[in-house]
This record gives structure tokens, sequence and C-alpha cells, in this order.
């Protein structure tokens, strides 16, 4: 079996989605929060949960295609 580097890649977007949605939680909330901007405080913390959302269901997808597909 070869080793194909593309088949990594699915796994890397996966992290890269998940990573930016904990920083968008970590980091743009609160400085919305401190500079009293609410409304983008709350629109930032949503956006950070959906790449979270999305980056682990793009690894769940990931894996269940490299179990039951390949």
């Amino acid at each position: 079996m070869v080793f194909d580097l593309t088949q990594v890649y699915p796994s890397l977007v996966a992290l890269l989605f998940a990573a930016s949605g904990g920083l968008m939680l970590a980091v743009d909330t609160r400085l919305f929060r401190k500079q009293g901007m609410f409304r983008e405080e709350r629109w930032s913390r949503v956006m950070g949960w959906i790449n979270v959302g999305a980056g682990a269901a793009m690894w769940v997808g990931v894996r269940i295609a490299e179990r039951w597909l390949w």
C-alpha cells in the first residue's frame, strides 16, 4: 500500500476548521466583549461553534470514509 498525501488533506481541513473555530471562541469573543460590541460577540460565538462543529463533522466523515469506503 502506497501512502498518498492527498488522503491527509480532509483531516487537515477538519483540523483547520476546529482550530479556527476555537480561536474565534477564545480570542474574538473576548475582544468584542471588552469593546462592548455585543452583537459582534454573539455572531463570533455562533460562527466559532459552527466552525468547531464543521470540523468535528468532517473529521467523523473522514473516519467513516476511511473505515467503510476504502
